[in-house]
């Protein structure tokens, strides 16, 4: 089964690499609106089309707007493929976050292996312990240290409270009263 992962949200927009260019530099206002517009349209989906009345329809502006805007300042920042239209730069910047993704699955799945592997090689005793690991924690640790003479009181101690029989008449007794 194939994994879905999400493309980023959000690419990184260096104004100073734009604004350094003469082709921004001598755009109008609307160019550099539809600039932006594109840019963003090609990040989500990955182009934009060639066709002025689908472009037009896609960024929700008239056919007429697009055209006079479309000039070749705006164009320097694209590359038209056939019918489509491609920022260079964002293609380019995805594939580095797509090669840097790639890189963190494989070092997930080299540090699992690795802990696989100490698991495997460690002085841990293997299976599944018995009893309760609090006392056994209590024991290792000699927080809980017994005498034989400790542990014969502890054992007929348990023995009376077991052994109600004992004191059955009394506890009869006292429910009445």
């Amino acid at each position: 089964m194939k994994e879905f992962i999400r493309n980023p949200p959000a690419f990184q927009f260096y104004p100073s690499n734009y604004m350094s260019t003469i082709q921004y530099r001598t755009m109008s206002l609307s160019e550099r609106g539809l600039m932006m517009s594109m840019l963003c349209e090609c990040w989500v989906n990955s182009y934009v089309p060639s066709d002025i009345s689908q472009l037009a329809k896609i960024l929700g502006y008239s056919s007429d707007e697009v055209s006079q805007s479309l000039s070749t300042n705006v164009m320097h920042f694209f590359y038209k493929d056939n019918d489509k239209i491609i920022s260079p730069e964002l293609e380019a910047y995805r594939q580095r976050l797509d090669e840097a993704r790639k890189k963190q699955i494989e070092g997930g799945k080299e540090g699992q292996r690795r802990k696989k592997e100490k698991e495997i090689t460690s002085s841990y005793p293997q299976g599944i312990p018995e009893g309760s690991l609090v006392e056994h924690n209590l024991i290792e640790n000699n927080l809980i240290k017994h005498t034989t003479k400790e542990q014969v009181f502890r054992e007929e101690e348990l023995g009376e409270v077991i052994n109600m029989d004992k004191h059955k008449e009394w506890i009869e007794s006292m429910d009445k009263a």
